[in-house]
């Protein structure tokens, strides 16, 4: 009975080593599982972090460089305006001077009307007009004059001019009273074209 006493208290303390050693080994699995989702949150995170930083960047430069191509559009739009208006104040300026060319003709030949004993323009039904020899610019406007609505004391005489510098002019002197009241208009254009887009006109009128 001793004997046999004695071999299970021996193989109860063979046993014990055993156990002792696999709740060891359990409780280190455990803890270095624990240590894995430790290690591994924060990893994670980072990543979420960094995807989400590229996402900002790219919605920022996105947005920059819509601002950008905004501004620029705008500023296109400035300067193109700004250049159509240095254009238009260039092409009056065209036109102005050309009615002020006919006006000056038309002044010329009836106020001063060298030769010729009256105004070389019609008053009236009976005056006369010389057929020539009257230049202005180079024309003998004469030759293209027309004269209208002409009555026993009025008459107006019309006229074209084209300039050197491609502008035009037309010039309408209106004598009332037998000639006694004068009225020249002089309507300058900075092209001779009518069907022209960008063409302007300025006026003189002259009355005495």
């Amino acid at each position: 009975m001793n004997s046999r006493n004695n071999r299970k208290v021996e193989n109860s303390k063979s046993k014990i080593p055993f156990t002792g050693l696999f709740l060891r080994w359990s409780s280190l699995q455990a803890i270095s599982y624990k240590s894995r989702r430790q290690v591994g949150t924060p990893t994670s995170a980072s990543g979420l972090k960094a995807k989400s930083s590229d996402g900002y960047a790219l919605l920022l430069s996105v947005v920059v460089s819509g601002l950008i191509l905004a501004i620029g559009l705008g500023l296109l739009g400035i300067v193109e305006k700004a250049l159509t208006l240095s254009s238009a104040g260039r092409e009056s300026q065209v036109a102005f001077y050309a009615a002020d060319t006919g006006s000056e003709c038309a002044l010329y030949w009836d106020r001063k009307h060298e030769g010729l004993g009256t105004t070389v323009f019609a008053t009236s039904t009976f005056s006369v007009s010389p057929g020539g020899g009257i230049f202005c610019a180079g024309v003998d406007i004469a030759e293209v004059w027309t004269v209208s609505d002409a009555t026993t004391n009025t008459a107006n005489t019309s006229f074209d001019l084209a300039l050197a510098n491609g502008a035009c002019v037309t010039v309408t002197v209106q004598k009332t009273n037998s000639g006694r009241k004068t009225l020249v208009e002089s309507r300058g254009h900075n092209s001779c074209s009518p069907t022209s887009p960008r063409r302007i006109e300025r006026a003189i009128r002259i009355s005495y």
